[in-house]
């Protein structure tokens, strides 16, 4: 054991002179579950743990102090030791003993002493194997289940409308799909803004990752941060003991959508512009940062500059989300659609609910006639309604809600022809700015180009952008 304690002395330093201590080392690795073989420069056994005598058969004593090639005729280890490289994973098998075994030269202070082999009994390593393979698979069916349930479903095609407002927006959403700046949509409750934001990461280079969906007016304030960066182990009272993956860990590669981005807190919003800042992430109660690689759409049906002026969201985090400005128009904006949607849900519905339901002009022309406040949902949700309680096969005026059957339009908007084209005019103004932004810019600088190409003056262009709530 000379040259064990020598190397050992080397390691731990010369002042260590009690056996106990020397041993100390040797004694751990005696319970090893792996067989341990040590020899010195003339391929003399001088060591061998308990787990080697248990995988090889062969007693301490019939071993140590006798040549390496005496008692082991196949072993390698004398001449990996005098050639000075390593080999690993040798497979051995005596009789029914299966076994693989790692061979190295022991080097203290850039000198060789001796050899070492390191055994592993094959059943053990099938157990490992078996338990890695398990494992991966445990991480492919999460990894399965992820891709599965976080997926986004719509694509432009399932965008319904033939006004040159959704048309237009279609246009634009589609330019800014393959970009990896961020975008925030805005419009009024029930436009369809998740389903633009589907059809956007469908439309990029991310559409085969993950599309994570967040509401951030469903969580509550007090787990929103923990939801979406995650915690490390033991962060707090109540908290997994193994810690918990934040879920823009889980859409990494992918795209997070934030929907009501208006309802996070200050807090939480200078922690959001870190991360969209220095592109990582670090778990709550975490010191480990973690390289964060998503593509963010945000979603607000709120005047956001409103927010702003009033202390309640972030400047220059609006201006980190807003880098893609999206507007989806109301349908009382896109008058011309309604029949269109509506022809869509009777066949949805129908289809649903095994009906044959129609809708009579009269009841259509009240539709037609109706402001929507709800838009594209609150249209849905009638449609579906309607052919849910039919019974004769034809939706008539007297079957309308009360809010659609009575509404009458607004005495300043009686002229729907005046109306329409007004909207119209608005529409295409609109988009020509915002097309016009996304080819120059959104700096000041870039923003006294557009005033001067569109003929108009600096504060006129920002009165439109405010209008039109581009910025």
């Amino acid at each position: 054991m000379d040259i064990i304690q020598k190397a050992i002395k080397i390691q731990y330093g010369l002042n260590l002179k009690d056996d106990e201590e020397l041993n100390y080392p040797l004694k751990i690795i005696d319970e090893l579950l792996v067989g341990i073989l040590m020899i010195d420069l003339n391929s003399t056994v001088i060591y061998v743990n308990k787990k080697y005598t248990e995988i090889t058969g062969v007693a301490y004593e019939n071993i140590v102090n006798r040549h390496i090639n005496d008692v082991r005729p196949k072993a390698i280890l004398g001449k990996v030791m005098k050639a000075g490289k390593p080999e690993s994973n040798i497979f051995r098998q005596e009789g029914d003993v299966k076994y693989f075994v790692d061979v190295a030269p022991i080097v203290i202070n850039g000198k060789i002493i001796g050899g070492i082999t390191v055994m592993k009994d094959f059943e053990d390593a099938k157990i490992i194997t078996d338990r890695l393979k398990q494992a991966e698979d445990r991480v492919k069916n999460i990894e399965k289940l992820l891709s599965n349930k976080f997926t986004a479903s719509y694509s432009f095609d399932d965008i319904i409308g033939e006004s040159s407002a959704i048309k237009q927006t279609i246009i634009l959403a589609k330019k800014i799909s393959n970009s990896e700046a961020s975008v925030l949509i805005t419009g009024k409750t029930g436009t369809g803004k998740e389903l633009f934001a589907q059809s956007i990461h469908n439309h990029s280079k991310r559409r085969n990752k993950t599309f994570m969906p967040i509401n951030c007016a469903s969580i509550p304030k007090d787990l929103i941060e923990s939801e979406l960066f995650g915690y490390a182990q033991g962060s707090f009272t109540g908290a997994d003991k193994n810690g918990k993956l934040g879920l823009f860990e889980l859409a990494n590669e992918g795209t997070i959508f934030l929907d009501e981005i208006e309802n996070m807190s200050l807090d939480l919003q200078k922690k959001l512009l870190r991360v969209l800042q220095e592109r990582k992430i670090k778990r709550l109660g975490g010191n480990q940062n973690i390289d964060l690689n998503v593509r963010i759409i945000a979603a607000t049906n709120v005047n956001m500059e409103e927010l702003i002026n009033n202390g309640i969201f972030r400047e220059d985090l609006y201006y980190r989300l807003c880098v893609f400005p999206i507007h989806l128009p109301a349908l009382i904006d896109r008058r011309e659609d309604i029949k269109v949607l509506t022809d869509y849900f009777l066949r949805k519905f129908n289809s649903i609910y095994n009906a044959q339901t129609s809708i009579s002009e009269n009841a259509m022309k009240k539709l037609e006639n109706y402001n929507w406040p709800g838009n594209i949902r609150e249209l849905s949700n009638t449609i579906e309604f309607l052919i849910s309680i039919d019974e004769a096969g034809i939706i008539y005026v007297e079957d309308l809600p009360n809010r659609i059957k009575h509404y009458k339009a607004d005495g300043s908007k009686k002229n729907n022809t005046e109306t329409k084209l007004k909207d119209q005019i608005k529409i295409y103004e609109k988009q020509i700015i915002a097309d016009y932004i996304d080819r120059y810019g959104n700096k000041v600088d870039d923003k006294l180009i557009i005033a001067d190409v569109l003929g108009i003056s600096i504060s006129t262009l920002y009165n439109k952008l405010k209008e039109f709530e581009l910025i």
